[in-house]
């Protein structure tokens, strides 16, 4: 072959490569550079991931019709052929995922009849040849963009900082910003944190001031942290990096502090000053780090072409900014769920989920402690943000199915939803507990100054988007933008409520002011030491647009009332395993009558985990539990199903009602508290009424 045809032939291949894998890959990857922030990838490693995406992938088609040709010249026409129409096919199956072919055997058939057909156009006609060629300059083009785009994420500064009056700060700051934590989840039924349930943010409002009346200016993390940290409304565009908020609360207490800090998605610490919380983020090349990004990246890729059914067998990418193949798919099809080392307790998510931000924190915890010095702890936490995985004793749950940001329809799932998040939530009390106990014990409780929030909540409205919103509808606008915020002053013993028109702009302020550190940087929001800001309405922003809002604590307590027609807010949170109608059944015995012919099996996958249910942190358990039941005959209005461990009832099965004969598959919440250690019986009680009497008939244990 010669050096002309080889050119040739490369310049094919480059240019099916650029639009059938590089396009797609950098494009994404350019409109969403926080992707960047939150694997802590180095310059080094952004130019690998620049160089697998935009040249090896040609160098290794180049590369395989050399070598062939070179040991059989009579095959490299057909080499160049099957080349060509394999970056054809995955070029087609980009076109099938944008016009929304779901069906995954007309998609792939489709695709392949695109590939046949820019391989027959190559090899018939000269100018396609020459076109497709010409296409081979978008390859430089596009790696030159984004380079350009992803400028803001390694072009940092450190900001302008004016040194405090004093190099030995008496002070120690601690902020927390958890995520997707709205303030209507917390509450009981008169308005005050629910303390049954949420035992560690009820003793915190009781040493504080709760801030019940505050608002979040962004629903959107890569908005609202920069927001909280910078003390700035933020802008269309704007991007969470050091070069966009040069002058935030790690740059303006640097050189007062040591500055304890971890930021999930953000990256406005400079990286030096933050480093203890991930030592690995110094290294300019990292095996491990570039090894998550590149998996990272090879999943959005399929994402971004393969259609609907192949797609749901990949990670789910909608639940974070990256560590997708690391923890944050299902475990629906695994039996005896994600094994857990016993070294390693957080091996199954890895830095995928909140248990890796459990790690963050008690590491984050164990330096504040050790440091004899005064530190600022600076932590944004990612949960109890999805994926929700975990329950309040730390364990891990079960089936962790993503439904996307979409909210289904009032029902079974809508629940099912607001349950896992209720879990989830009481596991980061259990943070919050750790916390002051800790500080108590250390003696740094008192001195310091402590802030707790969350960057946005998240509506659980039928119907609705979990996180979007347009501002039309007033109770999913609430559960976005209404947060917790606690502010612990120095040497404050008694817990107060504050009412005044707070946003998560005033914490950057109240801050500096406390921590005695001077600075000229113009901040939006306005300090809390001895002030009440007045504010009829507040602005609020999302990703599109921005507004003003007025909000109060009665318009949270209406939401609070919405969800509890649910999930009751009386009870410790075991009691979250059925609806409010429910409650009284949970952690009781019931006698049965007969068996029941009309419901005549149940299996679940998991059955196997409840032969050795274990305790301790990240310990898989089945708390939410998937399967199948045998449905005989059409059953009753009301019918339900009663789910028994070791005889008392654990969670209520709401898909018998009404269920006509057949296969019924059903997802059920179980009192996490009774699987304890050790094995377990589990049964099935069908629950139906005969003129007002309860009727209980006995289905049996539960099968594979």
């Amino acid at each position: 072959m010669t050096l002309k045809g080889i050119l040739k032939n490369s310049l094919e291949l480059l240019a099916l490569a650029t639009v059938a894998i590089t396009q797609p890959i950098l494009d994404l990857y350019g409109r969403n550079l926080p992707i960047f922030a939150t694997a802590k990838v180095s310059e080094i490693e952004v130019a690998i991931f620049l160089f697998m995406v935009a040249v090896l992938p040609t160098l290794i088609a180049v590369a395989t019709e050399v070598l062939i040709g070179f040991i059989r010249r009579g095959a490299l026409d057909l080499v160049h052929r099957c080349l060509v129409g394999l970056l054809g096919t995955i070029f087609g199956l980009a076109i099938t995922r944008q016009i929304g072919l779901s069906i995954d055997v007309v998609a792939f058939i489709v695709s392949a009849g695109i590939g046949f057909g820019i391989t027959t156009a190559l090899h018939r006609w000269r100018g396609v040849r020459t076109f497709v060629s010409y296409i081979s300059a978008l390859a430089p083009l596009l790696m030159a963009v984004f380079v350009v785009q992803i400028r803001p994420v390694f072009s940092g500064s450190t900001g302008e900082v004016v040194a405090s009056n004093s190099n030995n700060p008496n002070t120690p700051i601690v902020l927390i910003v958890f995520d997707e934590s709205p303030l209507f989840a917390l509450l009981d039924g008169e308005g005050n944190i629910n303390a049954q349930r949420f035992p560690g943010f009820a003793r915190l409002a009781s040493k504080s001031t709760w801030h019940r009346n505050a608002l979040a200016v962004s629903q959107h993390t890569t908005q609202a942290v920069p927001a909280i940290f910078a003390s700035k409304i933020p802008k269309r565009g704007d991007q969470p990096f050091l070069s966009v908020h040069p002058n935030n609360i790690f740059t303006m207490l640097q050189r007062t502090y040591p500055i304890n800090g971890y930021e999930s998605v953000t990256s406005l610490c400079p990286i030096n000053t933050c480093a203890s919380a991930n030592p690995t983020d110094l290294e300019r090349l990292n095996a491990t780090r570039l090894r998550t990004f590149l998996k990272d990246a090879s999943v959005v890729f399929g994402h971004r072409v393969l259609p609907q059914g192949t797609r749901n067998k990949l990670p789910v990418i909608g639940q974070s900014w990256g560590k997708f193949s690391v923890g944050n798919g299902s475990s629906m099809d695994e039996p005896s769920g994600p094994k857990v080392k016993a070294n390693d307790k957080f091996n199954m998510v890895k830095e995928g989920g909140p248990f890796f931000q459990l790690k963050m924190y008690n590491d984050a915890i164990d330096r504040m402690i050790a440091d004899p010095r005064n530190t600022a702890t600076i932590l944004h936490l990612l949960t109890p943000h999805r994926p929700w995985v975990m329950l309040p004793d730390l364990r891990a749950n079960t089936a962790t199915e993503y439904l996307g940001d979409l909210n289904p329809p009032e029902g079974i799932s809508a629940r099912t939803d607001y349950q896992k998040y209720l879990y989830q939530l009481g596991g980061v009390d259990a943070m919050i507990s750790s916390l002051m106990r800790r500080m108590e014990k250390a003696g740094i409780w008192d001195k310091s100054l402590i802030v707790i929030t969350a960057d946005h909540g998240i509506s659980f409205e039928p119907g609705l988007m979990k996180r979007t919103t347009d501002f039309t509808d007033a109770g999913q606008v609430t559960d976005l933008f209404t947060i917790p915020m606690f502010v612990k002053m120095p040497q404050q013993s008694l817990g107060a409520i504050d009412d005044c028109a707070v946003t998560n702009l005033d914490l950057l302020p109240t801050i500096m002011e406390i921590s005695g550190v001077a600075t000229s940087v113009e901040m939006e929001g306005a300090s809390l030491v001895n002030s009440c800001p007045v504010r009829e309405k507040r602005k609020v922003t999302t990703t599109k647009n921005s507004t003003e809002i007025a909000s109060s604590f009665s318009m949270v307590r209406e939401r609070s009332d919405r969800y509890a027609k649910w999930i009751n807010r009386d009870g410790v949170l075991g009691r979250i395993a059925g609806l409010a109608a429910q409650q009284g059944v949970l952690g009781t015995t019931v006698t049965t009558t007969q068996t029941s012919t009309a419901v005549t099996a149940w299996r679940s996958s998991f059955v196997e985990m409840f032969k050795k249910i274990n305790l301790g942190v990240g310990q898989t358990v089945p708390a939410l539990l998937v399967g199948e039941i045998d449905v005989k005959a059409t059953l009753p209005q009301g019918a339900e199903g009663l789910v028994a461990i070791d005889g008392k009832i654990a969670g209520i099965i709401d898909e018998l009602s009404a269920a006509q004969a057949g296969t019924l598959p059903f997802t059920v919440m179980l009192d996490y508290t009774m699987l304890t250690a050790g094995p377990h019986q589990v049964s099935l009680l069908l629950h139906t009424k005969d003129n007002g009497r309860d009727v209980y008939e006995n289905v049996g244990g539960l099968t594979r």
